[in-house]
């Protein structure tokens, strides 16, 4: 409803200011509300790996493609993959 666009709105504006911790904490309130929420899951997952979080963002990846209905071809699916592939990158060089 109302509150879950609303913290996805701040978690945004927060992310575009450079206040990382707390667009997760934001994000996280609307996966709480809102388990399945892919786009929140796909947006903190940047957040996450922003953060050089990268396990926890990798998490949030998968979680996103299992529940996205976007096909393989959209631009949001395709940075997914990008972002998971770096990640297992990091986490592996470690």
């Amino acid at each position: 409803g109302l509150q879950v666009a609303t913290r996805l709105h701040l978690a945004g504006v927060l992310r575009r200011l450079e206040r990382l911790e707390e667009a997760e904490s934001e994000l996280s309130l609307v996966l709480e509300l809102e388990p399945d929420r892919h786009d929140a899951l796909g947006r903190r997952a940047q957040v996450r790996a922003r953060l050089g979080r990268f396990q926890d963002a990798l998490e949030d990846v998968d979680a996103y493609l299992r529940l996205t209905p976007d096909p393989y071809e959209h631009p949001d699916t395709q940075q997914a993959y990008r972002l998971r592939a770096e990640c297992e990158a990091r986490l592996s060089a470690r």
